[in-house]
């Protein structure tokens, strides 16, 4: 509905939702766009603390960059996918001040209050009027609290997700 040309997705991990939306943009006829994404490639506090393939480390960094990328070559999708090692907050603050406007933001980062909360906030006021910011696992309490804090009864919950539309100003 939107066909969107710029996507960015806060939080990729090893990319398997930036892949899908690059697979959900070709099956709806789009070409030209870009998924940008946007992860230290480092991991955060709730992986650090485990012990788990999750955190395979080589001299002594994670490899999911490594991973990230060898994804995104073998799903042949490196045209469409450009990634940005940063964090959050600095991604926002060089966007912004890039004066780029998202169609679609997809954000699946920390999953503590204060960082989905800041993320939220942030990103949502960088959206363009009109577009998407769909977020991820919207069954743990803390992304829940944050969702309402920030959208109160806008954000309508899709499954495991939550939506909400930018008002068109």
């Amino acid at each position: 509905e939107i066909k969107p040309s710029l996507i960015v997705e806060v939080g990729t991990w090893f990319g398997g939702s930036s892949r899908e939306i690059v697979n959900a943009c070709i099956s709806n006829g789009l070409t030209d766009f870009e998924v940008v994404c946007v992860d230290t490639f480092l991991g955060s506090f709730e992986h650090w603390n485990r012990t788990s393939y999750l955190m395979t480390l080589k001299n002594g960094r994670p490899i999911v960059y490594d991973q990230f990328l060898s994804n995104v070559l073998h799903a042949n999708q490196h045209e469409y996918i450009t990634p940005f090692p940063i964090d959050s907050i600095n991604a926002f603050e060089y966007l912004k001040w890039g004066g780029f406007e998202p169609d679609m933001i997809y954000i699946d980062a920390g999953h503590d209050h204060d960082s989905v909360k800041v993320d939220l906030e942030n990103w949502s006021g960088l959206l363009r009027p009109g577009g998407i910011l769909v977020g991820d696992d919207f069954h743990h309490p803390p992304i829940i609290q944050a969702v309402q804090e920030v959208f109160g009864g806008t954000a309508v919950k899709d499954g495991g997700k939550y939506v909400w539309r930018k008002p068109n100003e």
